[in-house]
């Protein structure tokens, strides 16, 4: 999944002349703080309502405030990953797609962002989660697939967490099969320490709630 194809088609760019009010009034309609400032399809830099309120600037156009812009932008091919990496080392809520580093070709918005990620990790798809702890020199991607095919079933989604101040990890699975009795008794008896599982229930949407809230305050947007 690469940048240009999870850009909003809704949210609007600022053009230079703007005023500030207009920038507020548009973050607060859309539920964003960060609006790209374009003209003439170029990518000038991203306003937000931090900027404005810091400047008591509001009865004046974005451009006076062209010297504090924020140089975030990311090309229309890089992926998902990197986009992440990006909103968190900026803390965006909105991110310009940007070709050639100059050519303004769409808005990657903070909800965008999150509705991929579900995606990606198949949070929408019947299945059970899985949850495992493990030291990190323990830790074979291919030995635990091979345990869960065994047992017919697929991996859908994967992520790994590593536990503070350890050196241990977490891994989290999302397995297309409701009933994980013979799963979870075959990781223990390859002795993984199987911390959590969790099947299509209520329970169940208890833990993606729980960890894609740990995994957004991780990223600290």
């Amino acid at each position: 999944m690469v940048a240009e194809q999870i850009m909003s088609d809704v949210v609007p760019a600022l053009k230079p002349k703007d005023y500030c009010n207009t920038a507020l009034s548009w973050m607060e309609v859309f539920k964003i703080s960060h609006l790209p400032v374009v003209y003439n399809q170029n990518y000038h830099g991203l306003i937000s309502d931090t900027m404005i309120y810091d400047a008591n600037a509001f009865d004046v156009p974005v451009e006076s405030l062209k010297k504090n812009y924020i140089n975030a932008q990311v090309e229309p091919h890089q992926h998902i990953l990197e986009i992440i990496n990006l909103f968190h080392k900026f803390s965006l809520t909105a991110l310009p797609v940007v070709k050639n580093e100059k050519i303004f070709k769409g808005l990657i918005t903070l909800p965008t962002l999150i509705e991929s990620l579900s995606e990606l990790f198949a949070s929408d798809s019947p299945g059970s989660i899985i949850i495992l702890e493990m030291h990190a020199n323990d830790y074979s991607l291919s030995q635990i697939a091979q345990i869960v095919e065994s047992n017919e079933a697929r991996i859908l989604a994967c992520y790994v967490t590593n536990i503070t101040d350890s050196m241990r990890m977490r891994v989290t699975l999302k397995v297309n099969k409701e009933d994980l009795t013979s799963i979870l008794r075959t990781f223990e008896r390859y002795e993984y320490e199987v911390s959590a599982s969790y099947s299509e229930d209520d329970k169940m949407d208890d833990v993606i709630k729980d960890r894609f809230d740990s995994f957004m305050q991780y990223l600290d947007i």
